[in-house]
């Protein structure tokens, strides 16, 4: 399946959730190490979803390494 080439921003806040998802936090973990609720950090990972046109944890953590977003 290929995937589509997108112009993608991630927000720092972004960033480190990915940094959690690959490191195998659930979003209510995500949610207390950010100091954020659990809905706020859903939303991010929502939002993630469609800016990077990928359609689960999996598939965003190794869009981010192909795209040089975590290393």
């Amino acid at each position: 399946m290929e995937e589509k080439k997108r112009e993608t921003t991630i927000t720092p806040k972004e960033k480190k959730v990915i940094e959690f998802i690959a490191a195998g936090y659930t979003d209510k973990e995500i949610a207390e190490c950010l100091n954020s609720s659990y809905s706020a950090i859903r939303n991010i990972f929502g939002n993630l979803l469609i800016k990077t046109g990928t359609v689960n944890r999996p598939h965003l953590v190794s869009w981010a390494y192909r795209e040089n977003i975590m290393k």
